[in-house]
């Protein structure tokens, strides 16, 4: 019988309704998974709403071979879920979002825009990897998306929304509460200008030093 740790659970169960209480997702829309072990994952099961998420509605995946552990059928992005995981063993927290003014970005034409409005897009994310519009829950978007998630902390979904990784829980909503907040800049402010490049390649020095304990 699959025993999974009680404290395990509920820090999930935090992170989500934490991600919903910034109004990172509504409804239905968003998903998060979080590797529990090196070949076991927590997943939102589908169609939960993470502000409410509750035990019965976590499914219990492997990593490795996609397998589901428990009865909770998984959220209909699992596949790009544990593809990310299987493939950045650097990071533990896949979190899917559709946060408004990002969203409405991404429904756009969204190649040329520079997101580095604030310091934190370019300290804590980088430049976000863009995948091209395609169906929800297909084999076609979990590759797309695990292959644009190799070397970015956070990709673009055309039409659809956006994905995040990072280390921690908290790591993974800051992220996508800051990349909403440069979205919500650079769509209601007309005169909103890029970082300048010095000040971009001196933070990137900083973030080093500061990754290095200095």
């Amino acid at each position: 019988m699959l025993e999974i740790n009680s404290t395990d659970i509920d820090s999930f169960l935090v992170a989500c309704h934490r991600a919903a209480s910034y109004k990172l997702q509504q409804f239905s829309s968003g998903n998060m998974s979080r590797r529990i072990s090196g070949n076991l994952a927590l997943l939102s099961a589908s169609r939960s709403w993470l502000e409410d998420i509750t035990s019965n509605q976590v499914a219990v995946c492997e990593i490795e071979t996609g397998k589901l552990l428990n009865s909770i059928t998984p959220t209909v992005e699992s596949e790009f879920h544990l593809g990310i995981l299987k493939q950045r063993k650097d990071i533990d927290v896949v979190f899917h979002f559709q946060s408004p003014f990002a969203t409405a970005i991404a429904c756009g034409d969204c190649a040329d825009i520079n997101f580095f409005v604030i310091p934190e897009i370019p300290y804590y994310i980088g430049k976000p990897a863009i995948v091209e519009t395609l169906v929800p829950g297909s084999k076609e978007l979990a590759q797309a998306t695990i292959n644009a998630m190799s070397k970015t902390n956070l990709a673009i979904l055309k039409n659809h929304g956006l994905v995040t990784v990072a280390k921690t829980y908290n790591q993974a909503i800051q992220q996508a509460g800051f990349f909403e907040l440069a979205c919500q800049i650079i769509l209601t402010n007309p005169n909103a200008k890029a970082l300048p490049s010095d000040i971009i390649t001196s933070m990137g020095t900083y973030k080093m030093r500061a990754d290095k304990g200095e």
